[in-house]
């Protein structure tokens, strides 16, 4: 009985922690979704994709809401396990984080339902196949990376819950990982180099670590990676990438970097800029 009146508390007490994240609206009128009320007239023609694989579509390898639900789940599971190895939650804390995930995981296919059934009821032909697929793009992506970044009810849960020293822990070990994962970014773009310029082992070292001084991580890691060292690449000057290289390699390296600019308002599109600890 004691241990019935302790979960039921606990439970109340992750519920109003989380009521703010889960009671604001998530798909408004404003939200840039298309409402069905502005839908389009449904067109005769064949599908563009079949309604049955519209799942596949989105979903790619988990091919149904049961396959990608798992996988979220899985994945939820993981982040709360890595967030107890560093700061070893509470068992109300790990029901908070569960729950925060699970809020993620519902808005997502809340979202998914809304545009299923959009595509059903416009029935898009090649005029206008583009409106819909800048509707399920980002749910593609989303279930490709992930939907536990930087911005999602999960982290804001954390912040809102760690304090002291488990925040601090959990800090550091989101900055190893943030730059593990962005010095394999800069490592790969640079080995393409291979492709166009034959540097030498110790020239792709040295540009590296150029890379790695003068260059920040994204604030969110994802799809656009590429597109974001490729634009990051394009602010370093002449004088710093000849820390690297130098000869007509310096030339070759420089111009190839510069291709890079023309990323920057797709990137702040995408909300994607250099890391910041304000961003936390």
């Amino acid at each position: 009985m004691a241990r019935k009146h302790l979960l039921r508390r606990q439970t109340l007490s992750a519920a109003l922690l989380l009521s703010a994240l889960a009671t604001s609206p998530t798909w408004g009128e404003d939200d840039g979704w298309i409402e069905f009320g502005d839908a389009p007239q449904q067109q005769e023609q064949g599908w563009m994709i079949p309604p049955e694989q519209f799942d596949q579509w989105v979903f790619q390898h988990a091919s149904n809401i049961q396959g990608q639900r798992k996988e979220f789940e899985t994945k939820l599971a993981l982040a709360i396990d890595n967030v107890n190895d560093v700061c070893q939650l509470t068992e109300e804390q790990r029901l908070t984080l569960r729950l925060a995930g699970e809020i993620e995981i519902n808005r997502y296919f809340a979202k998914y339902k809304q545009v299923k059934a959009y595509y059903i009821k416009t029935k898009p032909d090649q005029n206008n196949f583009n409106d819909i697929w800048q509707l399920i793009q980002p749910l593609q992506q989303i279930a490709q990376v992930g939907l536990f970044g930087e911005d999602s009810a999960l982290v804001k849960a954390s912040q809102e819950m760690l304090k002291g020293e488990q925040r601090s822990r959990l800090r550091e070990l989101e900055k190893e990982r943030r730059d593990y994962r962005y010095r394999a970014l800069v490592e790969a773009y640079v080995m393409l180099f291979d492709d166009v310029a034959p540097l030498s082992s110790t020239q792709r070292e040295r540009l590296v670590a150029v890379l790695l001084e003068n260059t920040w991580p994204p604030n969110v890691f994802g799809t656009n990676d590429q597109h974001y060292i490729m634009h990051q690449s394009s602010l370093l000057s002449r004088k710093k990438i000849e820390k690297a290289v130098d000869g007509p390699l310096l030339d070759l390296v420089y111009d190839t970097f510069q291709k890079g600019k023309g990323y920057k308002s797709f990137l702040e599109s995408q909300g994607i800029k250099p890391y910041a600890e304000e961003d936390e």
